[in-house]
């Protein structure tokens, strides 16, 4: 059954419940098939639509052309399967989703994507494998810091055009694996240069407020997020294998207990050994490097392919004989495949049926977004040196030290004076950067009781039905509610905020647009930002009663009294 929206917004009031992900991948590569699988795990379109219906293109031209051209957002709930509930009730997450262009020439929609985003689903044609949009985009994702979650789709085109044996298949993957994890590793290489040269030519920091600067801003991750070290890892949990059009995924952690069950060892010892050149010898009962010259085969291929294969096969087979191997499958399994799928003379719709039934895509990949997506509070955490510019920062706190010792004649403000160059003053006033200085500690508590409201628009759109234009927003502090006096910040080089502004000059813009609130006064309403500005950009007032909340439910915008701090919606009346 589709969530209501009184469901949805219940959970938007627990930031630590929400997480917000963004599909990434190269032109028909299958982001919009899994987004529809998604979909469809909420009741919201049927599991025979997804992968065929693509629920969130929908303008004209991009059902015509077949292609992703806007990204667009939808919120789903995510109920961990009953074999996780145990006997407390389930903790339900939001998953604010993403679907973004995978066409090199929508590139600036991947960016309003990712700016809002806490995490990242990679996703590749298994046989295709990484082409030059993946690389793309996962330079992208190394730049925001997201978390990534990689899915290898399209796994049964292995089986029904490559007709690769398992053993085959699994040397295929990890080529894949090694491949998106080479491109990360030179994304690390080049990071880790570039900042060795700007340590050995900037001068000594002198700043005593400069301590207030994030762990983050000098490349180490807080709280979360894709840290130097990170890498693509099957039996860590953050590689999905499957085919969304077919509804059908899993991880390594699927077979752990399949296999320990088998083997006789633990299901902890069993999926360590799940990925990689690990083989099982019988006589030792004990997992060995050693093949035995080929006579035992990888356990990924032997235990987790293999069976994949063998399912495959059976739903495959034609006549009788076939029909007879599919009930001792679905028997041995214990699954419920729909009749329709099971009387179907298409053995596409057979194998469809089976595996889906068996290991449905959603909670697959859901469950992986769980565990290594950080929830909103701890992506904000992570992410709030790459939205506030260092040097900026550095700055704001020398302003409100001085303030502060200026305020306090006895006190020794001669340091916090000296510390304000011309350069800075003329950059940055008083109140601007106590303003900066109280916005990054709201963001980064990401508290929705927060007296300041601070959200981000990273586009502008008109909705389908092309009425009005409306903002794509993230709300990081307080709670954005219906009818609030904003002070709008506009984008760098446009006057009407048209281009879409680097992440650095975000916190420009919140100083901008807290202090003119602050000073402005707005009869005791909270004060906002939009999208980033640098210094000296004017903030423009959006007058009380004119700002819409929306939830952005794909093709449909619902109006909602408020939106707390860690979810994305939509605003009308900007």
């Amino acid at each position: 059954m589709a969530p209501v929206v009184a469901e949805l917004v219940a959970l938007q009031g627990r930031p630590d419940r929400v997480r917000n992900l963004c599909i990434l991948a190269h032109v028909d590569h299958g982001k919009t098939s899994l987004t529809d699988a998604l979909i469809s795990s909420n009741g919201i379109i049927s599991s025979r639509q997804a992968g065929r219906l693509r629920y969130m293109d929908s303008r004209d031209d991009e059902q015509d052309r077949g292609i992703t051209m806007k990204a667009s957002a939808i919120a789903l709930v995510y109920a961990p399967p009953p074999s996780e509930r145990g006997a407390a009730a389930p903790e339900r997450d939001l998953i604010n989703l993403v679907d973004s262009p995978g066409h090199v020439d929508f590139g600036t929609e991947v960016s309003t994507a990712v700016r809002l985003a806490d995490g990242a689903v990679i996703v590749v044609d298994a046989v295709e494998g990484v082409c030059v949009q993946t690389h793309t985009v996962l330079q992208q994702v190394w730049r925001e810091k997201l978390a990534p979650i990689l899915f290898i789709n399209k796994l049964d085109r292995l089986i029904t055009e490559l007709q690769l044996d398992p053993e085959e298949a699994y040397a295929h993957l990890q080529r894949i694996v090694a491949q998106v994890n080479a491109i990360l590793g030179g994304l690390h290489a080049v990071e880790h240069y570039a900042r060795a040269d700007q340590t050995m030519s900037a001068p000594p920091c002198t700043t005593q407020g400069s301590g207030a600067v994030d762990a983050g801003a000098s490349g180490e991750v807080v709280g979360g997020g894709m840290g130097d070290d990170f890498e693509f890892r099957p039996e860590a949990g953050n590689v999905v294998f499957g085919s969304a059009l077919h509804g059908w995924g899993f991880t390594t952690a699927d077979f752990a207990s399949l296999m320990a069950s088998r083997l006789g060892v633990s299901e902890v010892d069993a999926g360590a050994h799940l990925w990689g050149q690990w083989f099982f010898s019988p006589k030792a009962k004990a997992f060995t490097r050693d093949s035995s010259n080929g006579k035992l085969k990888p356990l990924f291929a032997q235990l987790v392919l293999a069976n994949v294969w063998r399912a495959h096969a059976a739903a495959s087979a034609p006549g009788d004989e076939g029909m007879d191997q599919l009930s001792k499958v679905i028997g041995a399994l214990k699954l419920t495949v729909p009749p329709t799928d099971l009387k179907s003379t298409d053995p596409v719709a057979r194998a469809r049926g089976v595996l889906s039934a068996w290991m449905p895509l959603a909670p697959a990949l859901l469950r992986a977004v769980r565990d290594h997506v950080p929830a909103a509070p701890l992506g904000q955490l992570a992410r709030t040196s790459r939205l506030w510019d260092e040097a900026l920062l550095r700055q704001s706190t020398a302003v409100a030290a001085a303030a502060v010792g200026a305020s306090h004649p006895g006190g020794d403000s001669t340091h916090g004076e000296a510390a304000i160059s011309a350069g800075v003053a003329e950059t940055l006033s008083r109140a601007e950067a106590e303003a900066l200085v109280a916005a990054r500690d709201a963001v980064q508590a990401c508290d929705p009781s927060s007296e300041l409201v601070v959200a981000h628009v990273s586009k502008m759109f008109v909705n389908c039905r092309g009425e009005s234009a409306v903002g794509f927003a993230r709300v990081y502090s307080g709670t954005l509610r219906r009818g609030a006096e904003l002070w709008l910040s506009p984008a760098p080089g446009s006057a009407r905020g048209g281009a879409t502004p680097p992440s650095s000059a975000f916190g420009a813009s919140v100083a901008a647009a807290a202090a003119e609130a602050e000073a402005g006064g707005a009869d005791g309403a909270s004060p906002a930002t939009g999208s980033g500005a640098g210094p000296g950009a004017q903030p423009v007032r959006v007058p009380a009663g004119v700002v819409q909340p929306l939830l952005m439910m794909g093709r449909d915008l619902v109006a909602v009294e408020e939106v707390p701090a860690g979810s994305l919606c939509a605003l009308g009346g900007l």
